[in-house]
């Protein structure tokens, strides 16, 4: 659940004379009156813990915040919408290698560090159809063989190729949908995990001791390692990483140091976090001890990407989840689905895609949004200005499509976008975004 956020206001007491003259669900207005009167006005995080155990409507709840107690914080009103608005979210992934680990000791990698991982799709608020699909599919003139349409169905692009965002952007099909889903009442929402960024993070967290700059210094890892690559993956390989024998960490904790000494920052604040690092560093050598580095299995830096479907269950507990059949996902996702929707769970399956044309163009979703990734992180912002310099008018016309949604979206909700904590990668796609407005 989202409730780490935490707000709080007071309010006057509230009679029915003052519900508005159109409501639905006049019981959900009266509950809220009488928790509101019997808290004395005080409204926390314990009324929306509240509202969802007892199924109070966002029609109600949405009311009750925003009108009748005058709240303007954007982020309480995001949490209220993901929270409460009864939506239809269809959810398809990109780039499922799985796992993610090394396969030897030379550090080499079982995938393409640059495909991220991404469950996407589209969203619509209840359950009434935003468009006709099969009207859509008959505009894409696709061959009656195609009973399960997949981005590369409507678009040509190699699959490898860490540039074929830009491949993508050339296609008419392409345009077709995303004008679809602009001109309708649907949103795209997308979910991701940076690979090198996530399989990097637990060296952070088992250095540092105190919760400050945690993020900054993650970010200032990952792009110092970015920039020796090679040599830093048959580092970690050659430890088992993440998978350190306790006999071997001061020995890693060292080479580690060392790496970081022979760093010249880019700037003081990169210097400044990687004196933070490499003093934490120090004391883990001294006691021995990295945290989350020990007793895991060797080489595997993702074990599953089953928590990012889960993720979904929590931000949306309102909601109907509709999700690509996936073995590994529906075989775990339960018990993680109990502790991520601890206070209320949506309604969720999984969808078989031949049969469910939502389903089917979810995978265009999801591979736009993963070659979008792939895009940034390998080309700098200097190199993705070079690449928007030979667009042409089909690609200028699908790049603002498509983060037009992507804005649209996420101005909507929040939660929508659920990126990592990757700044490069965050300022790279900000930056896109800003060059596609003026194209």
């Amino acid at each position: 659940m989202l409730l780490e956020y935490e707000f709080m206001f007071a309010n006057g007491p509230l009679f029915s004379q003052q519900f508005p003259d159109h409501i639905t669900d006049r019981t959900s207005f009266l509950q809220i009156a009488k928790y509101n009167n019997n808290h004395h006005g005080i409204i926390d995080n314990e009324f929306l813990e509240w509202a969802l155990k007892k199924d109070i409507s966002y029609e109600a709840v949405l009311w009750f915040v925003k009108d009748f107690s005058e709240q303007t914080d954007q982020e309480l009103l995001w949490l209220i919408d993901a929270y409460f608005c009864p939506y239809t979210i269809y959810c398809d992934e990109s780039s499922n290698a799985i796992k993610f680990r090394f396969k030897d000791e030379t550090g080499k990698l079982n995938v393409d560090w640059r495909n991220d991982f991404v469950l996407a799709g589209i969203a619509y608020e209840g359950d009434a159809l935003p468009f006709d699909i099969d009207e859509l599919f008959a505009s894409f003139k696709l061959q009656k063989t195609v009973t399960d349409a997949k981005l590369g169905n409507i678009a040509k692009y190699n699959g490898d190729d860490v540039n074929r965002f830009v491949d993508i952007l050339k296609s008419k099909k392409v345009n077709l949908f995303l004008n679809t889903l602009w001109n309708s009442n649907t949103y795209i929402h997308w979910s991701t995990q940076s690979l090198l960024y996530f399989a990097l993070v637990d060296i952070v967290d088992s250095v540092m001791d105190i919760p400050y700059m945690l993020n900054e210094i993650k970010n200032v890892l990952y792009k110092y390692v970015r920039l020796d690559l090679d040599y830093f993956l048959e580092f970690l390989a050659i430890y088992s990483y993440p998978n350190i024998k306790k006999e071997k960490v001061k020995d890693f904790c060292a080479e580690f140091i060392s790496w970081i000494d022979s760093i010249e920052p880019i700037s003081h604040k990169d210097e400044f976090c990687l004196e933070f690092l490499r003093q934490g560093t120090k004391s883990s050598k001294k006691s021995g001890n990295l945290l989350y580095l020990t007793e895991n299995r060797d080489n595997l830096l993702i074990e599953n990407f089953v928590p990012i479907y889960a993720s979904r269950l929590g931000e949306f507990p309102s909601s109907t989840i509709h999700f690509d059949k996936c073995g590994i996902a529906e075989e775990n996702i339960d018990c993680l689905a109990n502790a991520f929707c601890d206070i209320k769970k949506p309604t969720y399956d999984f969808l078989v895609s031949t049969e469910n044309r939502w389903i089917q163009i979810c995978d265009f979703v999801s591979g736009m949004i993963a070659a979008l990734l792939a895009f940034v992180n390998e080309n700098d912002i200097g190199e993705i200005n070079a690449a928007l310099e030979m667009f042409d008018e089909t690609q200028k016309n699908n790049l603002k499509l498509l983060t037009q949604l992507i804005r649209k979206s996420s101005t909507k909700n929040k939660y929508f976008d659920h990126m990592s904590c990757n700044y490069e990668q965050g300022e790279r796609i900000r930056y896109l975004i800003s060059k596609a407005d003026k194209l």
